[in-house]
This record gives C-alpha cells, structure tokens and sequence, in this order.
C-alpha cells in the first residue's frame, strides 16, 4: 500500500467514509467517466492535505492538462458531488506540524534532477532538451508515466520525443529514480520526533539515497540472479495424475488481496488470458465497491504479483534491446525463460488500461 493510503487510512472513519462511501464512489465513475480521468487518487491527497484544496485548479492545469475553465468546472463538481460533507475540513489550513508526514516531490525535484545530471555527466545541447529530461524524471515521481514508459522515453530517439541516451547512462538513472521512489513510498519518509513536533527525513540523505544506488556493479547483478537459483528436489510420481496434481497444487489464499499478490503464470496457463484477465478484473471491481482504498489497495497486489512483474521484465527487456516483443519473446523461449505469448501480454497492457488507478 503507498504512502497516500497509509494516511488515508490514519484519518477518522467519519472523514474516510464521507468519501468512500457507494453513493460517493458511483458519483466519482460519473465525474471520471465525463471527463476521461482517474481520480480516486487525487481524492485521497486532497483528503490528507497533500495537495491543498486552495491548490486545486493549479492542480488539475499543471498534472490533468485541463484548461483553467474546465478546471474551476471539475473542482466545483468535486466540491457539490464529493467533497459536500467535509468542505469545512478541506479548507482548513493545517499548522505545520500538522501537514501529513509526505515529502512533496514538487519541492525537491529540481535538487533530485540536479543531482541525477550531475553524477551521471548530463549535459544537453538545448534547453529544450533538458527541459524534455526534466518532465520525463518529474512525470515518473509523479505516477504520470510508468517505469517502462520512463525508460523507453529516456532511450527513444530525439526526433521522436525521446533524449537518445546511451543504454548504460539510462540503466543507472533508472536504477537510481526506481530507488528515491522507493524511499519516498516506503521506509524512506521517516517521522522524528522532537519536542516540537514531527519533521522529515531531509534532503542530505536523499542524497546518500542517491549516492548509494549510482554504486552499482556487475558483481552485485551476478549475486542476486545467483540467489534466485534454488534447488528443486523431484520426486517420482506414483501416476500422470499425481503430476497434475502436483503442478497445480496451491495453498489456498486468505482472501482477494493474497489472492491478487500470488497470480503467475502457472495461473494464466490453467485458466486461459481470457478468463484470468476477467477474474483479476472481477477482483479489484469488488473490492472497489467497498471504497476508493480498497480499490488501490487491490491494483497494488496485482502489480505485485509474479505475473505482473514477468510482463515488465518483458516490457523492460524490449526497451533495453531495442527489439519488438515478439523478438524478446521468442529469445526467451530458447533460452527457457518465463515468457508470455503477444497475445497474453496485450491481454494484460488491456487489463490495465480498465484498471487504471
């Protein structure tokens, strides 16, 4: 679960349910569906006061692209259809020490793109060009773009709206983005306490954060893959049957959310894409309908999953080669790899396309 839902879930249940609520989900498909935008995440950080109601309309301009008109018309249908019963709360400045312990990526970033271009030597030709590199590093803090989204626009070619870096250039800086993110999600954003209150991590071990993760070496690569190898110790089946049964045996998951984290590819197999992408489809509607944060909480599992994280090694291994997916997939087949079909893996591109949090 990412940062935003942690403090979302920290609210009064009054404050949660005043937005979650099914009356309030129906009416934000409606706004999402007229406008074409996800919104339950915006809905959440406006409700922890990461983004400030006062902020909105500037909001919505700079991140949804929206005209200064359409903006003034969405925040007040948020504000009649959603945000009616807690509008007194919204517009409530918070004390400082009171702000949610989030670090706003917007008031670091030009220290965090700074610091990527200086240790990796990044010197454009134009201002245009680094201004290109800025909204690529920005939009994927921001959860605009995703990592292979960030990767193929970083490696592309400049005709076409990419910066043409060298492959061993766009491998460090992915690898260095993918840990700030990390930190900033997770254990990073540490709260202190003093006798005046809480205050963050600051931006000195950010740095250390960053210094850390340029560090990287072939021999760390070699250790992780090395360790991934685990013996497998086989038995003799009594019949055909048994190995069957064998195969597909799987403890049986808690609930929805465990059950999302442990679909594989041995799962798509004995289902169909079809019908797993439906049942994975079914799972995060569901849990939907009981709040914005169930919701989230669902597609978090899923983009955990064993499957989910084989279609972006995939995705990923593409972008690196500079090869089609059907390349990529036929290579991996002779090396016996773990591989989808192309129509598997646009199955899941569709899937999360419907699911788009």
């Amino acid at each position: 679960m990412d940062i935003y839902l942690q403090k979302f879930k920290a609210l009064p249940k009054e404050l949660q349910e005043a937005v979650s609520s099914e009356e309030k989900i129906k009416a934000l498909d409606e706004i999402e569906k007229k406008y074409n935008l996800k919104l339950a995440k915006l809905v959440i950080r406006l409700m922890i006061k990461d983004i400030l109601w006062d902020n909105l309309e500037k909001f919505l301009e700079e991140n949804f692209k929206l005209t200064n008109e359409k903006a003034i018309e969405l925040k007040k249908e948020l504000s009649e259809k959603i945000f009616n019963e807690v509008m007194g709360y919204l517009k409530e400045i918070p004390k400082t020490e009171e702000m949610p312990s989030l670090i706003n990526i917007t008031q670091q970033k030009d220290e965090i793109i700074e610091e990527i271009k200086k240790k990796f030597g990044l010197v454009f030709e134009d201002e245009i060009l680094e201004k290109r590199f800025n909204n690529i590093i920005e939009s994927y803090f921001k959860e605009i773009k995703n990592e292979i989204q960030t990767e193929e626009m970083l490696s592309r070619s400049k005709k076409i709206g990419g910066l043409e870096l060298p492959k061993e250039k766009v491998d460090g800086i992915m690898k260095m983005i993918k840990k700030i993110k990390k930190n900033l999600d997770s254990s990073f954003i540490q709260e202190k306490k003093t006798e005046g209150g809480t205050i963050l991590s600051s931006f000195k071990e950010l740095k250390e954060a960053i210094e850390e993760t340029v560090d990287y070496e072939l021999k760390k690569v070699k250790k992780e893959e090395k360790k991934d190898e685990i013996p497998v110790q086989i038995k003799k089946p009594i019949s055909d049957e048994k190995i069957v049964e064998d195969i597909s045996f799987k403890p049986r998951a808690v609930g929805p959310i465990e059950e999302l984290k442990g679909i594989d590819l041995t799962d798509l197999r004995r289902w169909g894409k079809d019908q797993t992408m439906e049942i994975i489809f079914e799972k995060i509607n569901l849990l939907a309908e009981e709040s914005i944060f169930k919701k989230a909480e669902a597609i978090s599992a899923w983009r955990s999953s064993p499957l989910f994280n084989l279609y972006l090694e995939i995705g990923q291994e593409a972008i690196k080669k500079k090869k089609n997916l059907n390349e990529i997939i036929e290579e991996r087949k002779r090396q016996n790899l773990p591989t989808l079909e192309i129509d598997e893996f646009e199955a899941i591109v569709n899937l999360n396309r419907k699911i788009r949090f």
